[in-house]
């Protein structure tokens, strides 16, 4: 995303000195090619960010959000927010601050905090709108064995064989 004002230190400064900020969320569910399939966006209700030089999963991101104008169905929701399913995240503060012309277009500005995978979730209704809260990792957990699996015996990875339909073999580099 290319966010003019991620570029502007005097607004970014001033943004965070506000104390009284409304935050939102956007979430957007990847494919496994890491390209857009949904986007869901609400109010923060809750939850929390942390970072973590020392850990091989440097980020975790535990959000609660309120959803007021979703329309899927619930059990579409089950498929798109499943375990190890890639999503990125941004956290925005709605724009109160009318003093910078060039950003008055934008209604909320958007932080992007990058691609978290998917660890455990809960999708509730409630007369409020659609509730989910959400435990997400660095996609680094998908290298260190956290989620993904690990492989049970000694495996090359430096080909593979694919069956042509005369029947031959080609073999192929495997891409990482």
């Amino acid at each position: 995303n290319n966010y003019p004002y991620l570029k502007d230190p005097i607004f970014l400064k001033e943004i965070d000195s506000y104390q009284n900020k409304e935050q939102h969320i956007k979430i957007t569910i990847l494919n496994k090619e890491e390209e857009p399939i949904e986007l869901i966006q609400g109010k923060v209700k809750g939850g929390s960010i942390n970072l973590d030089a020392n850990s091989s999963v440097r980020r975790t991101c535990n959000p609660s959000i309120l959803v007021d104008d979703y329309e899927k169905e619930f059990l579409d929701l089950d498929g798109l927010f499943a375990m190890n399913k890639k999503i990125y995240v941004e956290i925005g503060y709605t724009n109160i601050f009318s003093n910078y012309p060039n950003y008055r277009g934008y209604n909320i500005i958007w932080f992007p905090l990058g691609i978290f995978i998917i660890v455990n979730s809960n999708c509730t209704h409630s007369k409020e709108g659609l509730n989910i809260s959400l435990q997400l990792k660095d996609k680094m957990c998908l290298l260190n064995g956290e989620c993904g699996g690990t492989l049970p015996a000694s495996i090359t990875f430096h080909e593979y064989s694919q069956l042509q339909p005369d029947g031959s073999s080609i073999d192929n580099p495997q891409l990482i």
